[in-house]
């Protein structure tokens, strides 16, 4: 038997498009994904299911490292500090950074399908 940790997380559908296109290859969020396996996203404003997508690796940042992170967002700049104000003005102080493997069926993964 295999264990896999899913995290559910909603996302606006425009973001998650750039995922889809493969345009954002990682994902950004200011709480932990260590452990992570496959991240399987709702639509923030519905809840409707949007897809599942497996991950390779998870790291934390310090804020310091805005730049890069930013790049690896795939979204622009006025949309990253929307979502990660700087810790300067009472935004985290780190953020986790994880990389988006390849879309993969829920149902499959978790041995339903």
């Amino acid at each position: 038997m295999t264990k896999s940790t899913v995290a559910t997380l909603k996302i606006r559908p425009s973001i998650f498009d750039l995922i889809r296109k493969g345009i954002k290859e990682y994902e950004i969020r200011d709480s932990s994904l260590e452990g992570v396996d496959i991240i399987c996203y709702l639509d923030s404003e519905t809840g409707a299911f949007l897809g599942s997508f497996t991950v390779d690796g998870v790291e934390r940042v310090g804020r310091s490292a805005d730049q890069q992170t930013i790049e690896r967002s795939g979204v622009n700049v006025d949309t990253f500090f929307e979502l990660f104000p700087p810790a300067s003005v009472g935004g985290p102080d780190a953020l986790w950074v994880a990389k988006l493997q390849k879309p993969v069926d829920i149902n499959d993964a978790l041995g339903i399908g």
